[in-house]
């Protein structure tokens, strides 16, 4: 979020709420687990919940790895120079 208040850029800000929203379903996933039995649960069950906390993991690395490209990115943009420098002409002699 540091990032976006420094440089002002939408998607930093739409990757963090992102990562924010699902880090929270997480935590309410492993909630809803503990609430529904936890570990004392018939073996298939927890399969259940192993499976959705799995795809939201996932989903987080995708976002991280999304605002890590974009950080990256965007640190190029404003460090680099506008042009590129040009290499001096080389003369026949």
């Amino acid at each position: 979020m540091l990032i976006y208040l420094k440089w002002s850029d939408i998607v930093i800000a739409g990757l963090t709420g992102a990562a924010i929203v699902v880090t929270a379903a997480r935590i309410v996933l492993i909630n809803r687990y503990h609430l529904a039995g936890g570990a004392s649960q018939e073996i298939a069950v927890p399969r259940r919940w192993e499976l959705g906390y799995e795809l939201l993991t996932y989903l987080f690395a995708v976002l991280l790895a999304g605002l890590n490209a974009r950080g990256l990115t965007a640190q190029a943009r404003r460090t680099s120079p506008r042009y590129p420098p040009t290499l001096p002409l080389q003369s026949d002699e």
